[in-house]
């Protein structure tokens, strides 16, 4: 695309668009999410929703939301150990209580900037802010490609492609693959040979940019090795457990009983259909009608499930927030240097 000089009047034009391409990307999720809510909840009916609201046992919700903290916990534990691979030393009680913080500030801001913002307390520990953020990147990537692996068994299963032993078969060969593109890009022995053939098929400009970062440097430097590697992916698995625990009683509080391998599958296909909409609102809502028909319960069951799903996630933040309360984001003049924590 040709550069529009500054004075030229279609300079403005392209600053429009890009604006409002901006800012189609920024709502868009969330006017699909809240399209598809007002429709499914039309389609089940108010009355019929609150009626399976009702009569959910509300007694098994309560251990559900109780297990918020452990949830953050061995969510913490796991990035304290990717800091350590990253030079970072944090307490796990520090690194819990920072987690909760992003979680909350993760829900509250408009860009979700969860984050950016446990990076920033570090850094006003002393920790660089490029491996700070570095560390928050790879803890998704491992959220990630655990939803990655256990969605492709998911699928597989519904397509059925995973008759009786075969799903076994798949769940190993998607594990397999996802521990080991996890051990490719974080041992020493294998990242150094990715990223210097990914530097030499980089065009020169980027690779003179991408040279300079501080995050990649910090990335090639990462001792993430075996010793480091092999809690991350049990306290992954570990989080995994925890939080389809919580669901499975928010299933049976709302009154939907199923086979524990239809339940697994479903509820990562859910948990894929929550990512697309802002906190899963509307997406979340259809899939777990969709999903749930086959077996004979009703919209109105499936909406009552997705309501104390919602419910779970509201009950992450609440550590998060009194933490925050207590210990606010600090500001950029408190933010220590470029050292520490080392």
């Amino acid at each position: 695309m040709p550069m529009v000089p500054a004075g030229d009047p279609r300079s403005s034009l392209v600053t429009r668009h890009s604006s409002l391409v901006t800012r189609l990307r920024r709502w868009a999720p969330r006017l699909l999410g809240l399209a598809l809510f007002a429709w499914v909840l039309v389609a089940v009916g108010p009355a019929k929703v609150w009626a399976g609201l009702r009569q959910s046992d509300l007694r098994l919700l309560v251990p559900a939301l109780l297990l918020a903290v452990p949830f953050i916990y061995v969510k913490g534990w796991r990035w304290a150990r990717i800091l350590a691979g990253l030079d970072i030393a944090l307490p796990v009680g520090a690194a819990f209580w920072l987690y909760a913080i992003g979680i909350w500030l993760g829900q509250a801001t408009p860009g979700q900037a969860g984050d950016f913002a446990k990076a920033w307390y570090l850094r006003s520990r002393g920790a660089p802010l490029a491996r700070a953020l570095l560390s928050a990147l790879l803890d998704r990537l491992f959220d990630f490609a655990a939803l990655f692996a256990l969605g492709a068994v998911a699928l597989a299963a519904f397509a059925g492609a995973a008759a009786s032993g075969g799903s076994l078969a798949v769940a190993l060969v998607a594990l397999a693959l996802v521990v080991a593109a996890l051990a490719a890009a974080m041992t020493a022995r294998w990242r150094a040979p990715l990223l210097a053939a990914a530097g030499r098929v980089t065009p020169r400009p980027l690779r003179a940019r991408l040279a300079r970062s501080d995050a990649l440097r910090s990335l090639a430097d990462a001792r993430l090795d075996a010793r480091h590697l092999a809690p991350v992916l049990g306290l992954t698995l570990l989080s995994w457990v925890v939080s389809l625990t919580r669901v499975y009683l928010a299933f049976r509080a709302a009154g939907v009983d199923l086979p524990i391998a239809d339940f697994l599958a479903i509820a990562v296909l859910v948990t894929v259909a929550g990512l697309i909409s802002i906190g899963g609102v509307g997406t979340r809502d259809v899939a777990l009608v969709v999903l749930l028909a086959p077996y004979g319960y009703d919209g109105a069951h499936a909406l009552a499930a997705s309501f104390l799903i919602l419910a779970l996630n509201l009950s992450n933040i609440i550590p998060g927030f009194l933490v925050w309360m207590r210990e606010p984001l600090p500001a950029r003049r408190d933010a220590g240097g470029e050292e520490g924590l080392a």
